[in-house]
């Protein structure tokens, strides 16, 4: 039950940053909307939101993209273990993207190493 009430405070806390930062970014934010190129807004580490062009891009409206960053955020952030993790975002990016073939990688830029920690293909 704590983890729940600390999964929900979390979320509030979330839905609550991004609306602060759409008010105090306006201008920013028409900027992104209206541009050609595809935007990600991300802050903490956190995609917040991405533009009308990256859902052009990929064939999807915008709220289908919002939606499932928010999902994932929420996954991040009440799922306990790794491997779980990358499974729930697997299964969250598949609802709008192809997934055949998908991995995460984990960049360690001090050792200049990838690690895939998660990979799913056609093969498995």
């Amino acid at each position: 039950m704590k983890e729940n009430k600390r999964g929900s405070s979390e979320i509030i806390k979330k839905i609550q940053a991004k609306k602060a930062f759409k008010i105090s970014n306006g201008p920013f934010h028409a900027l992104a909307q209206d541009t050609m190129e595809a935007i990600f807004l991300v802050k903490d580490g956190i995609c917040l939101e991405a533009n009308q062009t990256v859902a052009d891009m990929f064939g999807f409206s915008i709220a289908n993209i919002n939606k499932t960053l928010f999902a994932i955020s929420n996954a991040v952030n009440t799922t306990l273990d790794l491997k779980d993790l990358y499974k729930q975002i697997h299964i969250l990016v598949s609802k709008i993207l192809d997934v055949t073939n998908f991995y995460i990688a984990i960049v360690n830029h001090e050792k200049r190493k990838i690690r895939f920690p998660y990979h799913a293909d056609q093969e498995d």
